[in-house]
């Protein structure tokens, strides 16, 4: 009987090939249990877009991880790069690199788009990923990074979408990457959040959405977001947002759409009545 593995080895050279004979420029091989890049994709040098992260849109499978066809790999080959001198968008979420893996990922200099979520990379990681300097769009949702992480951020400067969702980072990590001035999308939800990152990051005016779910902002906080003049969309449920908080959203005039469920707002949600509101 064949395996989960081999199944997901025969579909990856079936994909492969597809692309080579159409000359595709995106490559989707998530959720196929891989646990190394198949050598037959160094033929791809035209490719733009790879995709070896995990599959969500996949059938259940209660022998996966969380329940979705995932990869395992824990490198790339050190060719990659230079046989794939085109590639710009790199999906990796949900394998199993770790600090060590991300060592094969910093000489991916044409990348301007990397999903690197949920794969405990730290921030000795963080430290690799920062030579990308073309990034402008990371995702890092749940991989163990604290503040010393956040800070090598902001070496960045080319970032206009930052997820760091689910990192220990706090206050102090949020402040961090403030200097990130062309962030137009940002998210930091679970992070451990208080007024004090929310203000610092209200000096980000090109933000347009912004997502602070399950932090411990208060009215503080969201006094500081109301600065975010571009601000159009912002969820903020779960927080600590009561009626002073609110009426000082409502001021932010840019604001089309809100979340806010989970806060302690009740006729300060009268205030609000004019933006598009959850909660």
């Amino acid at each position: 009987m064949i395996s989960c593995e081999e199944e997901g080895q025969i579909e990856a050279q079936r994909r492969i090939a597809a692309c080579k004979d159409a000359r595709l420029d995106v490559l989707d091989l998530t959720g196929l249990r891989l646990s190394t890049v198949p050598t037959e994709i160094l033929q791809l040098g035209w490719l733009r877009s790879l995709k070896l992260g995990i599959d969500r849109n996949a059938p259940f499978d209660s022998r996966d991880y969380k329940g979705w066809a995932r990869n395992t790999l824990t490198s790339l080959p050190p060719e990659l790069p230079s046989t794939l001198p085109q590639l710009q968008f790199l999906d990796l979420s949900s394998n199993s690199l770790g600090e060590a893996g991300t060592k094969s990922l910093k000489e991916f200099n044409s990348l301007i788009g990397l999903d690197i979520s949920d794969n405990d990379i730290g921030d000795g990681g963080v430290r690799n990923l920062v030579q990308l300097g073309n990034l402008t769009t990371l995702i890092l949702r749940s991989n163990g990074i604290r503040p010393s992480g956040a800070h090598e951020l902001n070496r960045l400067k080319n970032l206009t979408k930052l997820i760091l969702c689910s990192n220990d980072i706090g206050d102090e990590g949020a402040s961090s990457i403030s200097g990130l001035t062309n962030l137009s999308t940002l998210y930091l939800s679970g992070i451990r959040m208080g007024d004090a990152g929310a203000q610092a990051i209200s000096t980000l005016q090109k933000l347009t959405h912004l997502e602070l779910v399950d932090n411990q902002i208060g009215a503080e906080g969201a006094k500081g977001i109301s600065r975010l003049t571009n601000l159009k969309q912002l969820g903020i449920e779960q927080n600590r947002i009561d009626n002073t908080g609110a009426e000082a959203l409502a001021a932010c005039e840019s604001l089309v759409d809100l979340s806010v469920y989970g806060n302690q707002i009740g006729v300060g949600a009268q205030s609000l009545a004019r933006v598009s509101h959850h909660g």
